[in-house]
């Protein structure tokens, strides 16, 4: 399994720690964050110098990883560890797209379904960073729609 994930540059041409540390060590964990951590998710939003550990600075706990070097958020309810595959720079933008091979996830246990060994995913509550300026959002705004079969589809 492969993801992708956009990380903002300081200026283009110049990385922000989490690029320059992904393109130096080619491994990264995402951490997926949900209502709860944001405050903490603000502070590490903050343009610290590069000598300034981000993680540190939030409150933010962390655990060793089990098949990278960088450390998983021990708070967060979905963590995944990657190797990075590739690594795109988008030109003027200020971005780097970088696509990840997952090689480990780890879910906290309250978010499995017992009986179908399924993420309750209206449970996760999750919170993104919408851009800069301050701006986050939930994904609380779920909608359910059946998915016709091939067979369905085809008659």
């Amino acid at each position: 399994m492969v993801l992708g994930v956009g990380a903002r540059n300081r200026t283009p041409g110049q990385p922000k720690d989490t690029t320059r540390n992904i393109e130096e060590t080619g491994e990264f964990t995402i951490n997926l964050v949900n209502e709860p951590m944001v405050s903490a998710m603000a502070v590490c939003a903050i343009e610290f110098p590069a000598e300034v550990d981000e993680l540190a600075e939030s409150g933010l706990d962390t655990t060793a990883s089990l098949t990278v070097s960088p450390p998983r958020i021990s708070a967060a309810p979905v963590q995944i560890e990657c190797k990075r595959r590739l690594a795109l720079s988008m030109g003027g933008a200020g971005r780097t797209l970088i696509i990840g091979e997952v090689t480990a996830m780890h879910v906290a246990e309250y978010l499995i379904d017992e009986a179908t060994l399924r993420i309750d995913q209206p449970n996760l509550k999750l919170v993104g960073r919408a851009g800069s300026g301050g701006w986050y959002m939930r994904t609380t705004d779920m909608f359910q729609i059946k998915e016709p079969t091939l067979e369905e589809w085809e008659s």
